[in-house]
């Protein structure tokens, strides 16, 4: 029946939003044939418009939709709540946000782009895969029961941090001197050389002083020396510190950090804004990262500081007014931008944008110096070391070059508007190619085996830091565009940079130089771009792929099969890590079946024992620390 209007009433004009997003009273995006909002829900095909006939809407559809027709719900991991969430699909190339709502009882988290799980939702067919893998083994749903109780009885990292302690707690739990003194040098040979927090000589003098029992040790020297030397613990392979004692060396790794934050946090004693408190807190960070501990709030730390920093003025250079010492304007350079490149850090591994941009904040650049050479009364002059020699704080120099674009890169790939031109695109790739290219040649340079060791070590960390950059702008834009040569061109790039972080840290392996549970940075991001590549690279309408001549696969396969080697040394030792673990051994069974359809049995059978075994260590370890009453974290 034809409705009648009234004489003198006016005729409504019809909404121009989609049927559903009208029915939702929701904002609709209005593109055609179906609006980003409601593919965004996983309801792309329900989406339609007021006087658009379906076979209309079929006819309509672009290129870039038809390619990605397989638009997958989030595959559900292990666990509703510590797992991955089923309520968002991706969407297709050209307007694809990977992005995630991590809900835990009444709390909701947000994991941005950049957040290396999230990278999944590049692989259509991969919840159906999982489903078909467990419907042939049910007794991962058994294992995953195991560390995942129906109720979550498992605590916390930190429900521990709620006791205050004083001194006599810090000198207590401090190791022996044989151990500190394996560890500190660690510490300061893996770690202070990367993030300047500390005064190296000032350090080593009041350790020494420490020991020797010649005079009573600060309370701040006390909590820092314990998180150095939680930080140093993540770097050891063994097992126990001491055989006297019955905690692990990660156990003890725990109790540090409780102890020294707990410290730092509730004594009234310490100023929030004094230059030891805020190094504390970096030290609390950089411990906290190493071992994998609160990985979740390694983010809302760093932008803590960072105001804290701030607050004191660290992100301003010091006026000859205010009558700062050259020695105190050093240190606080250092930490400001150890403290930047703490939060840049931060805000890509959870997918965020960054905290600050070039533009807030102006301070000179830390001087290329030994840290032997710092005194009330520096002269930068005289004690400067030449650019290409390496010095104390050469790395956090020559990373700091780059920061600049590797600040624009994190912004374009976890803002809000993510489209850029690829020109644009080419012109930070470009930037952060000249910085790759520009890293010093210290190796050649070092006079004994341990500086070689350094050098490479600084060299190789910072190619993976840099490439780490590289594939994130690179997947961005891929993921932003349409299939096209210049998205062919970026994915070649990406396959570089993939490779190049996994050869970075087999090296580093190889040469002794840092052991498998450590390699963290840009890790998963790089071993799961390169499944993509891989599984991109067989589909029926691929033209031209490396990946599919010459058995190159198979070896890039390989290169990712030792990443799950990594991760299953970092669970037994730390009993985290179980989802990245789950999800990359079942991407890894979709891209073999995918590449070879023959071994499909075998493939599934892999994924599946892989995940019932992992999942059997941890549902042990984890109880044998439950009775025990020890601290546990989610997994």
């Amino acid at each position: 029946m034809k409705r009648t209007l009234k004489p003198g009433t006016k005729r409504r004009r019809p909404p121009l939003a989609c049927i559903q997003c009208y029915q939702r009273k929701v904002k609709c995006g209005k593109e055609f044939p179906s609006c980003s909002r409601c593919v965004r829900a996983g309801i792309a095909e329900e989406c339609t418009y007021r006087g658009v006939s379906t076979h209309q809407k079929d006819g309509m559809t672009s290129p870039a939709r038809s390619n990605y027709q397989e638009a997958a719900p989030v595959p559900r991991v292990l666990s509703s709540e510590s797992g991955l969430q089923a309520e968002s699909q991706p969407t297709p190339a050209g307007i694809h946000e990977m992005t995630h709502l991590r809900r835990r009882g009444g709390l909701v988290q947000f994991y941005g782009y950049s957040y290396h799980m999230n990278f999944y939702q590049q692989f259509p067919a991969l919840r159906s895969y999982i489903a078909g893998v467990k419907a042939q083994y049910p007794a991962i749903n058994v294992a995953r029961d195991g560390v995942f109780p129906p109720n979550h009885e498992s605590t916390t990292f930190g429900k521990h941090i709620s006791v205050p302690v004083g001194t006599t707690v810090l000198k207590a739990v401090i190791p022996s001197k044989s151990v500190s003194d394996a560890l500190v040098q660690t510490y300061l040979d893996r770690f202070e050389t990367t993030y300047r927090v500390l005064d190296r000589s000032a350090f080593m003098v009041e350790y020494h002083c420490h020991w020797s029992g010649s005079t009573s040790t600060a309370p701040f020297f006390l909590a820092q020396l314990l998180l150095v030397l939680a930080t140093g613990a993540s770097l050891h392979s063994e097992t126990y510190l001491e055989n006297e004692t019955k905690a692990s060396i990660y156990m003890q790794t725990v109790n540090w950090i409780d102890a020294a934050e707990s410290w730092l946090t509730s004594t009234n004693n310490v100023v929030p804004q004094s230059r030891e408190a805020i190094a504390g807190r970096c030290l609390v960070l950089i411990a906290k990262r190493a071992n994998y501990i609160q990985s979740s709030s390694f983010w809302t730390g760093s932008g803590e500081l960072m105001r804290l920093a701030m607050a004191a003025g660290y992100h301003r250079e010091i006026s000859p007014a205010a009558r700062i010492s050259s020695y105190d304007q050093e240190i606080r350079r250092r930490l400001w931008m150890t403290i930047v490149e703490l939060d840049v850090q931060a805000a890509l591994e959870r997918g965020m944008p960054p905290t600050l941009r070039p533009d807030d904040f102006y301070i000179a650049c830390p001087l290329h110096i030994n840290d032997d050479k710092l005194c009330e009364s520096l002269d930068c002059t005289e004690v400067a070391v030449p650019p290409g020699k390496m010095a104390d704080t050469s790395f956090q120099v020559t990373l700091l070059q780059s920061l600049p674009t590797r600040l624009a890169i994190c912004a374009y790939v976890n803002g809000c508007d993510g489209t850029m031109q690829f020109e644009q695109v080419q012109e930070l790739g470009e930037a952060l190619h000249t910085a790759l290219q520009n890293i010093p040649d210290w190796d050649s340079r070092a006079a004994d085996p341990r500086q070689q060791k350094l050098a490479m070590y600084l060299s190789t960390l910072l190619k993976i830091q840099l490439c780490q950059y590289l594939l994130l702008l690179y997947t961005r834009f891929i993921c932003q565009s349409p299939h096209s040569f210049h998205s062919t061109i970026c994915r070649r790039a990406r396959l570089d940079a993939s490779t190049t972080v996994l050869e970075c840290y087999r090296r580093l392996d190889d040469d002794g130089i840092l052991p498998k549970h450590a390699c963290q940075t840009g890790l998963m991001v790089a071993a799961l771009n390169i499944c993509h590549e891989i599984f991109l690279s067989h589909s029926p309408c691929e033209a031209i792929s490396m990946t599919t001549s010459l058995g190159v696969a198979g070896h890039l396969l390989g290169a990712v099969e030792q990443v799950l080697a990594i991760l299953e040394t970092r669970i037994s030792r730390t009993l985290h890590g179980l989802n990245e673990y789950y999800l990359l051994s079942m991407i890894i069974g979709l891209v073999k079946t995918r590449t070879s359809p023959e071994t499909s049995v075998i493939n599934d059978k892999q994924a599946a024992s892989r995940a019932i075994q992992v999942c059997t260590f941890l549902h042990t370890a984890r109880a044998s620390l439950l009775a025990c009453d020890s601290p546990i974290q989610p997994v």
